[in-house]
């Protein structure tokens, strides 16, 4: 399946830096002695130094994903990773060390964990923690399944996802002392029958003020909780139009992604499916509901013969739109011996939205778009602040590749950090509208989504060729709104809730 990354500026110089979760190769063991630890690399000025070591985030554990988060409010970001086996918390010291705090926080659970994401259920100022399981495997009854060969012997091949029951998803309630409570039962979300969850996102997805949940299922109905203001949650997927695409088929989920692509003000959801599928695109109809609209604007057809991993909403040459990066590959190396004539290694994709509609543009992106790999996880940020967004892939059996966004004749941009008082610091899920003299622009803040990742916690807007920016105004995640006025291009700010002060950060 692979494993996530993420970006975290752990020692908040203004420059992200970028944790890698490992696999390892398989010894019967939930947590081998030996084999690759995870990695924390610090960035300055576009070179990266490995600190792992030195930080302390030792985790030999059969890593899955990565999710950032100041739980604690204290200004450094947190991290928490989830595994094939234990999860584990990693408190940010703050000195450029981290410590586990699993246990202490009651956050360890030991099954076989996917995506998860910080977020504030309650609106009570602390950032909770969603974790989206995928099956229930015993290590003692790991199976494996054969099929046909041309040859005509057995050829063994990993078992398809229903093979294992699915794992139900947690949900875990920060009280405020560096302890959760599992709350999974209390907040409704044990109310329907486990699936096989791997991608999350957030999001005021019904535009009620509140914070929803969304999450992709392999091979299960995927599932939309929609919260009731209260931290209650009600899975409304089949009803809200999320759950199966336009033929009424449930698909094999991987990947999510969250943005305004119609520009209307609310998210649209992208999912990333299985090979011979298409990749999902949900249009946001307003009140809750949503449309598959897939093959009308243009992210059908060119994902059918993919197989589609993490992903991303992101503006890559500043023209106020937002575009799609899908990581590719397949999970089976061994399908031509079946008489399957199914790439194993799949390059990425770049699909560009103008007029309406997306166009895959990955012939022209750039040699990255076509080499062929094991695409799994995705993050995006802006990571040598030129003002283009740069896109990081985790990939199987190889290095981390690192997309450095080279685009010519870009437009303006703008970059906003979220700092919230009486909500969480991080403002997970608040809302930002950019107004300039050519229009309205509108970004979220989200926790974690694509597959197994979390992007850089910056809002990267295009705003092609304005040259000044009106007003912002920012929702934040308890629904105050505020605004700010006469705002520069080509900056990095900062917006502290309830301050009038723009700050502006140093240029990196």
């Amino acid at each position: 399946m692979g494993s996530g990354l993420g970006w975290i500026d752990y020692d908040r110089d203004g420059c992200p830096d970028m944790y890698l979760a490992q696999g390892a190769p398989w010894t019967g063991e939930l947590r081998p002695a030996e084999g690759p630890e995870d990695q924390l690399f610090r960035q300055r000025s576009g070179r990266f130094l490995n600190v792992t070591d030195h930080c302390g985030v030792v985790d030999r554990a059969y890593g899955m994903g990565v999710t950032v988060g100041d739980f604690n409010a204290d200004g450094f970001p947190d991290l928490y990773v989830s595994n094939f086996g234990p999860n584990r918390l990693f408190i940010n010291d703050g000195d450029g060390t981290f410590s586990d705090v699993s246990a202490v926080a009651g956050v360890g659970y030991g099954g076989y964990s996917a995506s998860s994401t910080w977020f504030d259920a309650d609106s009570d100022g602390l950032l909770d923690l969603f974790v989206a399981n995928y099956l229930q495997v015993d290590v003692s009854d790991y199976r494996i399944c054969h099929e046909p060969a041309t040859t005509g012997a057995k050829l063994a091949i990993p078992c398809p996802p229903w093979t294992y029951p699915g794992d139900p998803d947690r949900f875990y309630r920060n009280l405020g002392d560096g302890r959760f409570a599992d709350e999974t039962v209390d907040r409704g979300i044990a109310a329907v029958d486990a699936a096989h969850g791997l991608g999350v996102v957030v999001g005021d997805f019904d535009a009620d003020g509140d914070v929803d949940l969304y999450v992709a299922n392999d091979a299960d109905l995927n599932h939309l909780w929609m919260n009731d203001g209260e931290g209650q949650f009600e899975e409304l997927g089949l009803l809200a139009g999320t759950a199966v695409n336009a033929d009424g088929a449930r698909e094999a989920g991987m990947g999510v992604a969250a943005g305004d692509v119609t520009g209307d003000g609310l998210p649209e959801l992208f999912v990333t499916n299985y090979f011979a599928e298409t990749n999902t695109l949900y249009r946001n109809e307003g009140l809750g509901f949503f449309s598959d609209v897939s093959s009308p604007l243009g992210v059908g057809g060119p994902s059918r013969a993919r197989l589609g991993f993490g992903t991303a909403f992101l503006d890559v040459d500043n023209d106020d739109d937002l575009d799609l990066f899908i990581a590719n590959g397949h999970l089976h190396d061994r399908l031509s011996e079946l008489g399957r004539e199914v790439p194993y290694q799949q390059p990425p994709q770049l699909l560009q939205f103008g007029d309406g509609r997306f166009e895959d543009v990955s012939e022209i992106a750039g040699e990255p778009f076509r080499n062929e790999q094991l695409g799994r996880g995705v993050a995006v940020a802006d990571y040598d602040g030129d003002g283009l967004m740069d896109v990081a892939v985790s990939r199987l059996h190889s290095t981390v590749s690192l997309l450095k966004n080279v685009s010519s004749r870009p437009g303006h941009w703008l970059q906003v950090g979220l700092v919230g008082t009486s909500t969480h610091r991080d403002s997970i899920g608040a809302r930002v509208a950019v107004r300039t003299s050519t229009g309205r622009s509108v970004r979220f803040r989200d926790g974690s989504s694509s597959y197994l990742s979390t992007h850089d916690s910056m809002i990267h807007f295009g705003l092609a060729d304005s040259e000044s920016v009106d007003a912002i105004e920012v929702r934040w995640p308890r629904g105050q709104k505020q605004e700010w006025r006469g705002l520069p291009c080509g900056a990095r700010v900062l917006l502290v809730e309830g301050l009038t002060e723009v700050f502006r950060l140093p240029d990196r």
